[in-house]
């Protein structure tokens, strides 16, 4: 799939942070389906337009959320951390 778009997936993967390249494999995976859609709903004698029978068989992978500020996201992270591990204590 990443080679019908692109020369040298690895390149270009490497770009991305693990947290965004989840979301970008997500996202390439939902362009195909949509092509695959179109592929069908051009075959197929449907009464539709593209945009119904899309949103009637489309699967959606990427979930949407709304990030905060980073820095709040940060002491999110820390406070589900630290239920988990107890941090030591520096020595004086």
């Amino acid at each position: 799939m990443l080679f019908k778009r692109y020369g040298n997936p690895l390149k270009l993967l490497s770009t991305f942070s693990m947290r965004n390249l989840a979301d970008f494999i997500f996202y390439l995976f939902e362009q195909e389906n949509e092509e695959q859609l179109w592929e069908v709903w051009l075959a197929k004698d449907v009464e539709q337009s593209f945009g119904d029978f899309k949103k009637d068989n489309a699967v959606h992978i990427r979930t949407k959320t709304i990030r905060g500020n980073d820095d709040e996201v940060v002491a999110e992270q820390l406070a589900f951390a630290s239920k988990l591990v107890k941090p030591k204590k520096r020595p004086q």
